[in-house]
């Protein structure tokens, strides 16, 4: 069975995430529980135009995060969810 663990919603920094999975990983070994086995995501929202936000999800891919879930900041209106999304794709995908 995978564990996920989702950090929280508030933008944590990647090196926080890195540091937390180095923890958790020696937790694991200790108790002798694969770390490969958990999943491990993150959501937040990283700030920047195209090459700043890849260059900052590739930051959390190298601290072992193999999911990230973008936090919307602002207030999605039925009449705006096509052009918001659209732009957090051109972001992100």
């Amino acid at each position: 069975m995978k564990i996920g663990l989702l950090m929280p919603f508030t933008g944590v920094p990647h090196g926080y995430v890195k540091k937390q999975l180095d923890e958790l990983r020696r937790e694991c070994d200790a108790v002798g529980r694969d770390f490969s086995t958990l999943d491990i995501t993150v959501m937040g929202f990283i700030q920047g135009e195209r090459a700043a936000v890849q260059e900052g999800l590739d930051k959390y891919l190298q601290t072992g995060t193999q999911r990230f879930v973008i936090g919307v900041q602002t207030l999605l209106k039925p009449e705006k969810y096509e052009a918001e999304l659209t732009r957090l794709a051109a972001l992100y995908v």
